[in-house]
């Protein structure tokens, strides 16, 4: 869809140094403005404004590339544990939203309210991440 900002990421591998995972069905970029160190956007490459019209397949597999960067967070980053959600509006096309929690980080969902910062150390980031990835 020409004006998606997600299917230009897709197309155009605008935001490479930023890329965590990459596999037929998804790609996982971090985002730019984190909730927490290593929050990662999980991007189906075909664009669907929500679940619904998602085919089961694609939908499975998405799931499966979720787990493995979840995985790989928790490795890489030392998080307690994974939050995934699929939160805001701004972007009709199905992406996740992988954020790490970590120890001492206070309990529910408050921290989604919280002022967000521009993203720093990206490529190390990104690094560590991908060398946690099962192969």
């Amino acid at each position: 869809m020409a004006d998606c900002v997600f299917c230009d990421f897709v197309a155009t591998r605008r935001r490479h140094s930023q890329m965590v995972y990459e596999d037929d069905c998804v790609l996982a970029i971090l985002d730019d403005n984190p909730l927490a160190e290593g929050h990662t956007l999980v991007i189906l490459k075909s664009h669907h404004p929500d679940l619904t019209t998602v085919s089961p397949t694609d939908a499975a597999e998405m799931g499966r590339s979720v787990a493995r960067i979840g995985g790989a967070l928790k490795a890489a980053l030392g998080a307690e544990f994974i939050y995934i959600a699929s939160i805001g509006e701004q972007v009709r096309h199905v992406h996740f939203h992988l954020v790490p929690r970590y120890k001492g980080d206070a309990a529910g969902f408050g921290h989604f309210l919280s002022a967000r910062t521009k993203l720093q150390n990206g490529q190390a980031i990104a690094a560590k991440i991908k060398a946690c990835l099962p192969i």
